[in-house]
């Protein structure tokens, strides 16, 4: 996935958009319509996996990436683009689901490593795939980009397949009941976990600091390019450029994460997400002031050694407060929560760029960020 998704601007022009305010505004409707439309479906998919079994619910989403990314290597232009995009958000959505296969099998007080192990394996992906992806772009079409993401998630598919193993089977359905009934319960789990007032306060601190972190990250490709006068290498490789400056935040994440995890499975999820977050706050900003490209890539990656606290922390919360009969419904809303910025910030993110620059798009991100890290501080601590 990271193999084109920072690169939305270089795709665009190779579609013959040319005026800069349309490639910020179409960057960032592209890159947030599939996690608009998992935002909002992903509860009902991890309320359903709760009753018919969370590895059909990995299954569906591998598939889902492989039938609508391949269909993206066919898209000449950005509307056909834009749709098979949202129908991507609908029928994907792989990491919560598979979050959830592995936290049922594993106890409370592990949760955090659960979760930042998890969350490891996709930063992996999310630190080769930027830089790879730009290089290949710089040397062949978009096409080849969304069908190697195609082919990569049907191995997946049958990866899974072939070797997970689902030990913690679903609560069996009640005699008689009917499809139908089945999907309406689903929905009524997801009800019952937003009524939860400590998953409702989770979700709107999680979606405030993704919604910081991300808002500029659609439009970013253009600020690197502000470089190329002072360095030959960003001139030279535009897009290669650009996926090394943008992996350099997930690097820091990559290599932060096992730190997080433990720390907030011994001193607490809620501590260690405001810690988390105030940090990123006060780094994202200082991108702004950059004086060449390696300063700029130091402080990506040190915002994303603080970011990388975030996801393990708020789904170590959620275990905290969910039994693991409901645990698929409470971390698809956990990811819905991620997916809703992530969707709603790059369209802010784009307008805002289009109107006053990226430059100020920076220290714009750093509030909402900064604002949850103080909101989750004067919480009560949860009681295990």
């Amino acid at each position: 996935m990271a193999f084109f998704l920072p690169a939305f601007p270089i795709i665009l022009r190779r579609m013959d958009m040319t005026d800069p305010t349309e490639i910020f505004v179409w960057s960032g409707v592209l890159f947030g319509a599939a996690p608009l439309s998992a935002a909002i479906i992903g509860p009902f998919w991890g309320a359903l996996g709760d009753r018919i079994g969370r590895k059909a619910m990995v299954l569906r989403a591998l598939l889902g990436v492989t039938v609508f990314v391949g269909a993206m290597a066919f898209v000449r232009h950005p509307g056909p683009l834009l749709a098979l995009r949202l129908a991507q958000g609908v029928f994907s959505g792989f990491i919560a689901p598979s979050l959830t296969l592995v936290s049922v099998h594993a106890p409370l007080d592990r949760q955090g490593r659960i979760a930042a192990t998890l969350q490891f394996a996709v930063l992996m992906g999310a630190v080769i795939g930027p830089p790879l992806g730009g290089w290949i772009l710089d040397h062949t079409s978009p096409s080849f980009l969304f069908a190697t993401t195609a082919a990569a998630a049907l191995f997946s598919a049958l990866l899974v397949t072939a070797r997970a193993r689902e030990l913690v089977r679903p609560a069996p359905r009640a005699p008689g009941a009917k499809p139908l009934e089945t999907v309406l319960s689903a929905f009524g789990d997801v009800r019952s976990a937003i009524a939860d007032s400590v998953v409702l306060k989770l979700l709107v601190a999680v979606f405030a600091v993704r919604f910081g972190s991300t808002c500029v990250e659609p439009v970013f490709a253009v600020y690197a390019q502000e470089f190329a006068a002072q360095s030959s290498f960003v001139a030279d490789h535009p897009s290669f450029a650009n996926g090394v400056l943008v992996a350099a935040t997930n690097l820091g994440n990559l290599l932060a994460l096992p730190f997080w995890g433990r720390r907030g499975d011994r001193h607490g999820h809620r501590r260690t997400l405001a810690a988390a977050a105030a940090g990123a706050g006060l780094l994202y900003p200082l991108q702004a002031l950059a004086p060449e490209p390696m300063s700029l890539f130091a402080i990506r990656f040190l915002a994303g050694v603080f970011l990388a606290g975030t996801i393990p922390a708020a789904y170590g919360m959620v275990a905290e407060e969910t039994p693991p009969a409901r645990r698929g419904s409470s971390y698809s809303l956990t990811f819905s929560a991620l997916a809703l910025a992530a969707s709603v910030a790059p369209l802010v993110g784009g307008n805002a760029a289009a109107a006053v620059g990226v430059r100020h798009l920076f220290l714009f991100s750093a509030a909402p960020m900064l604002g949850a890290a103080l909101w989750i501080r004067s919480w009560a601590r949860p009681a295990r």
